[in-house]
């Protein structure tokens, strides 16, 4: 199933919370398949487009959870899709 419409629309024109959201699909693999390598790249998006304290906090939250279940040679894979 792909990430609804409206999100995905979001997150595509640089909102942080939208970028986070997708990201957290990803990861998880809730209504997308799980890919942690596009969980990287939409995180990291959400930190470069974050607009205060309070989201780029939880942005890079969410991305050091995610480098936790990541090998160091995929987060060297990941870094290449920005």
């Amino acid at each position: 199933m792909p990430v609804p419409y409206i999100l995905r629309k979001s997150a595509e024109g640089g909102y942080c919370l939208a970028q986070q959201n997708i990201g957290l699909a990803f990861e998880e693999g809730t209504e997308v398949p799980k890919d942690l390598f596009k969980a990287y790249y939409w995180y990291s998006l959400a930190i470069k487009n974050s607009e205060d304290d309070g989201d780029l906090l939880s942005s890079k939250e969410a991305l050091n959870r995610l480098l936790n279940q990541m090998t160091s040679a995929e987060i060297e894979e990941a870094k290449k899709l920005l």
